[in-house]
């Protein structure tokens, strides 16, 4: 299970300032979010519980030219774009989970 909190950048937040465009934390559709959140965390939880199983995990680390510095130098100042010669960090650390008999469980 996975869960983020975004900043409003992201889109969670809007005009208003508060969760979901704007809304309060008291809105009926803030209180609908929050208790499907609350549901689907807990039915998650307890299918992992009654999933559970023995693992070996394994971890890794290797080089990845997939990102890109995105800051370029222009005349006219700093410019989002692909500044190959720039500094980028291309490691790329793996985590794999795999079951007694080896096969992949999970790999993060």
């Amino acid at each position: 299970m996975y869960l983020a909190a975004l900043p409003r950048a992201a889109g969670n937040g809007g005009p208003g300032g508060g969760p979901r465009g704007g809304q309060s934390p008291e809105s009926p559709q803030t209180v609908a979010f929050a208790k499907a959140t609350d549901t689907a965390v807990e039915a998650a939880t307890t299918q992992a519980k009654n999933s559970m199983q023995s693992a070996k995990v394994g971890f890794g680390v290797g080089n990845s030219d997939v990102s890109v510095n995105r800051d370029v130098l222009t005349p006219q100042g700093w410019w989002l774009g692909g500044d190959a010669a720039g500094f980028s960090d291309t490691s790329l650390a793996v985590v794999r989970i795999d079951s007694i008999d080896g096969k992949p469980l999970a790999v993060l």
